[in-house]
C-alpha cells in the first residue's frame, strides 16, 4: 500500500450553484439532487423558488453533478460547486443559492513525500472500535498533544468498528517522539504533519 501524507490544508468558500442539463428551465425540475449538507445550506431557496421539487440525497456534490448529466433528464437538477458545471457539462441555472454567505469547506492536501519539518499540527487515523477511542485519546494528551478535531466513519466491515480521523495540535510544534509516543497502539496510524493557515 503506498502511503500519502497529510501536509497541509485549505479552506475555501462554500457556493452552491444550481446546475441542470443545457436548456433546463426552473420550471423543468422536479427533482433536486446534492449532498445532504448542501441540500440544507439551499433549503431558503429552495422553498422560495423550486417549492414543488423534490430532493434525493447524493454521496457527495460531485456524484449529483455526474448524475445529473448521466441522467439526460431536464426534470432533474444538482447543487454543486460551480466547477462540476463545467466538469460535466451541465449549465449553471441559479448561484450563491446557500443561506449564509460564510459557510467554508476545508480540504487536506495530500502528497506521496512526508514534510519534514516541525509543524503545529499532525492527523491520524485509527481504526478501532467506538469503546477502543477514549484510550487512544488519553495516549495522544499523554504525549502532549490537544486534540483538535475527532472525524468517524463506518469502516463497512464490521458493525461498529470505525476509522477515526484523529487531529492534534502542539503550537510549539510537534515533534518526532509525541509522533512515535501517539501512534505507538497499533490501530493508530500517522497521516502527516502541518501548520494551520489562519485568516488575517
Amino acid at each position: 500500500q503506498t502511503n500519502v501524507y497529510v501536509i497541509g490544508e485549505i479552506i475555501l468558500p462554500i457556493n452552491q450553484t444550481l446546475m441542470g442539463l443545457p436548456g433546463t428551465r426552473l420550471s423543468d425540475i422536479r427533482t433536486v439532487c446534492s449532498h445532504p449538507q448542501g441540500i440544507s445550506q439551499c433549503k431558503e431557496w429552495l422553498s422560495s423558488n423550486l417549492p414543488d421539487a423534490r430532493t434525493e440525497e447524493q454521496s457527495s456534490t460531485a456524484a449529483a453533478a455526474s448524475y445529473v448529466a448521466d441522467t439526460g433528464d431536464k426534470s432533474v437538477a444538482a447543487i454543486a460547486a460551480p466547477g462540476a458545471a463545467a466538469l460535466y457539462g451541465l449549465e449553471k441555472l441559479a448561484e450563491h443559492i446557500q443561506s449564509t454567505e460564510g459557510n467554508m469547506t476545508r480540504f487536506y492536501v495530500l502528497s506521496k513525500e512526508q514534510s519534514d519539518s516541525a509543524h503545529t499540527n499532525a492527523v491520524f487515523i485509527a481504526e478501532c472500535g467506538a469503546d477502543q477511542i477514549d484510550d487512544i485519546i488519553v495516549d495522544m494528551h499523554d504525549a502532549g498533544l490537544e486534540m483538535t478535531a475527532l472525524h468517524d466513519r463506518p469502516e463497512g466491515n464490521r458493525l461498529g468498528s470505525y476509522n477515526y480521523i484523529i487531529e492534534v495540535q502542539n503550537e510549539t510544534g510537534i515533534t518526532a517522539q509525541q509522533i512515535k509516543e501517539a501512534s505507538a497502539n497499533s490501530a493508530v496510524r500517522f497521516l502527516g504533519c502541518f501548520d494551520v493557515i489562519h485568516s488575517k
